[in-house]
């Protein structure tokens, strides 16, 4: 079912998502998409929907069972506007923080064996072992890296972003979170 009117009649607003069961929230405003109590987001619906808007600064936040977690803040004016939503993995967001843990105990694995000292072992055979456990780490923690940045959910919106001069822009939602609306 899906919240046509949220905040009363305006313009329209479709919100598409390439992935399948996406569900959309709005809130009023630039809103700091963490949970939070009151919730100031409306379940608008499964994309793709097309709500309306009266003209004003939105915050939407499109989130699915295989899509990762994303938000933006767009400006409807005195026209249609549309939000078209590039939905990131979950399960590459999932195996990322396991590269990136594994990376980290590999990093930490080859700190200890280098600061260990026992009489037996002479300093060649510690780099043998804790060199390549360093370089693997690293690269691990690199590559988990990496695949947060691919895995995360991109928005292109044909209103105005605020804070940006002219027309369609697009908008990424930086950094590592875990949030939920229900």
């Amino acid at each position: 079912m899906v919240n046509v009117r949220p905040f009363g009649a305006g313009f329209p607003v479709t919100i598409s998502c390439d992935r399948p069961f996406s569900y959309a929230f709005v809130a009023k405003g630039a809103v700091d998409s963490r949970p939070s109590f009151p919730d100031p987001f409306v379940k608008v619906g499964r994309t793709p929907l097309t709500i309306e808007l009266p003209s004003g600064v939105y915050t939407v936040i499109v989130e699915g069972e295989s899509t990762t977690t994303g938000s933006t803040v767009f400006e409807v004016r005195n026209m249609p506007a549309q939000v078209r939503v590039k939905g990131g993995s979950s399960s590459l967001r999932e195996l990322s923080t396991w590269t990136m843990a594994f990376g980290v105990a590999a990093l930490l694995a080859a700190g200890v064996i280098e600061v260990s000292q026992t009489k037996a072992d002479d300093s060649s055979t510690k780099h043998k072992f804790s060199i390549p456990l360093a370089i693997g780490g690293g690269v691990a923690l690199g590559g988990g890296l990496v695949m947060v940045l691919v895995s995360r959910t991109t928005f292109q919106t044909d209103g105005f972003v605020p804070g940006q001069s002219g027309g369609p822009a697009a908008r990424i939602q930086p950094g590592i979170g875990i949030s939920g609306q229900f």
